[in-house]
């Protein structure tokens, strides 16, 4: 995609767009394509999602070696992040089915932990450039997930931008830096 030798549709197929995602793809192609074309390169964050899944379900302990590679360590939740987790929890009773809320929480600190390692990574790679991270809101609101892992490994001063929908009310001040 970087290097423009793949079609929309080919790109969508090599990432399975439709059976990770879950959004409409023409919300972010925009972006994809503006990258595209101003020579920005995209890069993955997340880990194979059903190794996140399988935390949500077994646990930590349940990972064979395989997949234990791509788990780094990770910060423990924020208490407030626990709570909001509840919060989607308890109002999902799908997500309780065969599923300890323990797991739910590991399986998000997998995910936020691992697009930190990541976004790391990338710095690493190429120092001095500046990085646009495109994550879920889940994963950045109140400074916590991805900020919370980024500060855990020594890293700060990112900023955090979210989209947000006039007609929800107004959000609350500490919610991210910046609102869209």
């Amino acid at each position: 995609w970087n290097r423009g030798e793949l079609s929309e549709e080919a790109f969508l197929d090599a990432v399975a767009w439709y059976s990770t995602w879950g959004f409409d793809a023409g919300l972010y192609m925009p972006i994809f394509k503006g990258a595209q074309q101003r020579g920005i390169p995209l890069f993955a964050l997340n880990i194979p999602r059903k190794t996140v899944a399988k935390v949500g379900r077994a646990g930590l302990a349940g990972l064979d070696d395989e997949e234990k590679k791509w788990i780094p360590e990770l910060a423990p939740a924020h208490e407030d992040y626990l709570k909001r987790l509840q919060e989607v929890y308890s109002a999902h009773p799908e997500m309780s089915r065969g599923r300890s809320f323990d797991n739910f929480v590991d399986a998000q600190r997998v995910w936020d932990g691992s697009m930190a390692d990541a976004l790391l990574a990338w710095r690493t790679e190429h120092p001095g450039q500046t990085i646009v991270a495109l994550a879920g809101s889940g994963h950045l609101i109140y400074g916590h997930g991805i900020p919370h892992q980024l500060a855990f490994r020594g890293e700060a001063g990112g900023v955090i931008v979210l989209p947000w929908d006039v007609f929800q009310g107004y959000p609350e001040t500490n919610i991210a830096h910046w609102i869209w």
